[in-house]
């Protein structure tokens, strides 16, 4: 027990430093290729999302965390992530391990993935580019796939809503013998005509219409101990840009198209696997059906993971990614490579501490970074019910240029450096019953040094010029509560809070926060299944003032808002259907508020869903 307190003296030790700055899941079955991380995060805070189908988008997914915040442009727009109080390039995306965030802007819109389209999603929270590479500095999203273990089956999604909202989707998976098949439909249309009030009218919303559909399609081929597998996507977003209150007959119009195709082989073996993916994405983005931007990105990845023994487990593995894209506002064709390699040891050093090492090298255009992380897990005290345990890390983040940072035409700038980070993170973890029910409890915190933040500055030549810049200071506390029971029928209990202050270092307004970095985030949900009954769920959330400039004035703020969402559902079990209808109020209160500012957001809203479920029992 001395030696364990000692350890565990020295690890908080580093996370004091967290928690003394100035004004400061349950989880699923995942695939292979999700397990290729998973065994080296011990120590860092990984939580699978449920893929709930009345939360449509991705977005909407993602907001049921409290460490994020996004930065809508209107309901059903452009909704850009802040994950930890960084920028919205600094979230990676991961899909098949291949990083999914459009090259030319070097992240990506949330709002335009649904989750119909989805089969596993999960989230690391915290810098570790180590582990996942270029742009993990706020955190990283992974989405994957693995339809081998799925049973046959098939569904149907009708759906609609206020504001003339209207959805369909259909999936089906479907095979014999070693070949399986996955087939999937969407739709979604949105009119977009709520009313809000501005300067004392009530206004119609116009010209803020979107059109989502897409098609997936996966093939997957087993055969003694190897899984061949293909994955393609398209998705369509037509969207018109809703404009700001102040210009509301203004028409702009953006459509977006993504082309997603990965194949792959994992190769398992008793103490050891091979995973090989070869992916290809395209973003196109159309601006008022004249100004074209086409990103293409071609990526390979291969990972060996291998146990030597109980206590040691070691992965290997790199990836490329070739970037290309053509614009009206590029002047010149290019290729742009980068290059990664990595590895990763996990130790069991004694029964109650685990420790992983991730180290990365990569290289990209005349630039090479090499990042390490470090990361623990100390078993405090356990019983059989009972269990304390706290969780520290030490990891480097980096995030290189976007191809509209080095190419755009006037201003790219090819000298740029990358964003560099380093952050550290701690956090207590409390698991035990309390009467009939289950309690979790998690506290923790983190602070984030960077520096070289991309901003793009005025120039003595007249336009806009991207320049290593700004340096940052985020410092921040996590706590979240979980109690789940039975209450006449499973219920579950979650609320979360997160205080995040995401500082500038640099310039005039040296102090003050970042635009759109709310230092207050706040969730809390209750579901509750009554028996065979019927389902009910209340969801809400708080969101805290935001400055709009880094003056951090009064006047160049946001109000906070808070939101509460109320839906009931029921389930219905048929010989070869199951049936489930769900009806939600959204905005019960009604409330008005805004996200963006001068950006309308509809006030008390309805819908109504069906989804029929043809099991092969």
């Amino acid at each position: 027990m001395v030696s364990r307190i000692c350890v565990f003296v020295f690890l908080l030790s580093l996370v004091h430093l967290v928690l003394s700055q100035e004004d400061t899941v349950q989880l699923d079955e995942v695939t292979v290729s999700a397990l290729q991380f998973e065994r080296f995060t011990t120590g860092d805070q990984l939580a699978t999302i449920s893929l709930d189908e009345t939360l449509p988008s991705l977005d909407q997914a993602l907001s049921q965390q409290s460490s994020i915040y996004f930065k809508s442009y209107g309901n059903g727009q452009l909704a850009s992530i802040s994950f930890r109080g960084t920028s919205a390039s600094q979230t990676n995306v991961l899909w098949h391990g291949i990083s999914a965030n459009y090259p030319t802007l070097g992240q990506m819109d949330f709002s335009q993935w649904p989750t119909w389209m989805m089969d596993e999603l999960q989230l690391s929270m915290g810098a570790n580019s180590s582990l996942y590479g270029n742009g993990a500095i706020g955190g990283t999203v992974l989405i994957d796939s693995d339809i081998s273990h799925q049973p046959k089956g098939a569904s149907l999604l009708l759906g609609g809503g206020s504001f003339g909202e209207f959805k369909t989707g259909i999936k089906a998976t479907y095979g014999k013998g070693r070949v399986k098949a996955h087939t999937n439909l969407y739709r979604s249309f949105l009119q977009n005509d709520f009313k809000y009030e501005y300067n004392g009218e009530t206004l119609r919303q116009n010209n803020a219409s979107s059109l989502i559909y897409g098609l997936k399609q996966q093939m997957s081929y087993t055969i003694k101990g190897t899984r061949l597998f293909a994955d393609f996507q398209y998705l369509l977003n037509d969207r018109d840009i809703q404009p700001t209150k102040s210009a509301p007959t203004s028409q702009d119009e953006l459509t977006t198209k993504n082309t997603r195709l990965a194949i792959g082989a994992n190769q398992e073996w008793a103490k050891s696997s091979l995973n090989v993916t070869f992916a290809y994405l395209q973003n196109d983005q159309i601006y008022n059906e004249i100004d074209q931007t086409t990103g293409n990105q071609y990526s390979s990845l291969v990972t060996y993971w291998f146990q030597l023994n109980d206590q040691l487990d070691f992965r290997v593995g790199g990836n490329t990614n070739l970037y290309t894209a053509s614009s009206d506002s590029y002047s010149d064709e290019f290729h742009d490579l980068q290059a990664d390699a990595f590895t990763s040891v996990s130790a069991k050093l004694i029964q109650w501490w685990q420790s992983v090492l991730n180290l990365r090298q990569s290289f990209y255009a005349d630039q090479s970074h090499f990042v390490p992380s470090w990361s623990n897990e100390l078993i405090i005290w356990t019983t059989e019910n009972h269990k304390l345990k706290f969780n520290e890390s030490f990891a480097f983040g980096f995030r290189y240029p976007t191809l509209n940072d080095r190419y755009w035409s006037p201003g790219g700038n090819l000298d740029l450096e990358p964003e560099k980070s380093k952050t550290l993170d701690g956090e207590f973890n409390v698991e035990m019953p309390v009467a009939s029910n289950s309690l979790s409890i998690k506290f923790g915190g983190y602070h984030t040094w960077s520096k070289d933040w991309i901003v793009w500055l005025p120039s003595e030549a007249g336009y806009w010029v991207p320049q290593n810049f700004r340096e940052v200071e985020i410092s921040g506390l996590e706590s979240s509560l979980e109690i789940s029971g039975d209450l006449f029928g499973d219920y579950q209990f979650n609320a979360s809070y997160t205080y995040n202050r995401s500082i500038n270092k640099t310039g005039s307004n040296s102090g003050k926060l970042l635009p759109y970095t709310p230092e207050h985030n706040a969730l809390v949900s209750w579901q509750h299944q009554i028996k065979k009954y019927f389902n009910y769920r209340l969801n809400s959330s708080f969101t805290g003032k935001r400055y709009t400039t880094l003056d951090n004035t009064e006047r160049s703020s946001v109000a906070p808002f808070f939101i509460l969402d109320f839906t009931l559902g029921r389930e219905f079990e048929l010989p070869l259907f199951d049936i489930s209808i769900d009806a939600s109020i959204n905005n019960l209160l009604d409330a008005n508020y805004e996200n963006l500012n001068n950006r309308a957001m509809p006030g008390r809203n309805y819908q109504l869903q069906l989804i029929i479920n043809y099991n092969n029992r």
